[in-house]
């Protein structure tokens, strides 16, 4: 990435390398659910809550492979 400012550190302009991340919506959520759960320490029922986002991992793992059948599928005779 070729940026025109300097970094954080002051160093000039120039080339450097970065790291970009993407997630989905569903990947978002499940973060921001996870970052609340582990700082607001007030809550009522942690272990439920735990329990809730372990479900919703597994179903979207299981999405994924299904996707990814698909995807095959559809792939399959080019």
């Amino acid at each position: 990435m070729t940026t025109p400012y300097e970094d954080v550190d002051g160093n000039k302009p120039g080339h450097y390398f970065v790291e970009i991340q993407l997630r989905t919506i569903a990947m978002d959520s499940w973060a921001s659910l996870e970052h609340e759960m582990k700082y607001k320490h007030h809550l009522k029922d942690p272990e439920r809550i735990g329990r809730e986002l372990k479900r919703c991992a597994e179903q979207l793992a299981s999405c994924d492979v299904e996707m990814q059948t698909i995807r095959q599928l559809i792939h399959e005779n080019d």
